[in-house]
């Protein structure tokens, strides 16, 4: 019976460690989801500043030409 009881004990902790092993992988790859999303808006938002800042020294060019 003791040996049936310390079998079991066992099993639950086996179990536990790889439930918390899997809820980890789970957190970390959560985690590298919501970086790589975060980069990807560091990134657009760059791009639409980098675009708009062409765009006004184009439209700016183009005055400075259309008033000589």
């Amino acid at each position: 019976m003791l040996l049936d009881e310390r079998k079991a004990q066992e099993a639950m902790e086996y179990q536990w460690q790889k439930d918390n092993i899997k809820n980890i992988s789970e957190a970390s790859r959560n985690e590298d989801v919501e970086r790589e999303a975060r980069i990807r808006a560091k990134r657009l938002a760059y791009r639409q500043d980098l675009f708009g800042q062409i765009n006004y020294e184009q439209r700016r060019k183009q005055e400075v030409r259309s008033n000589k």
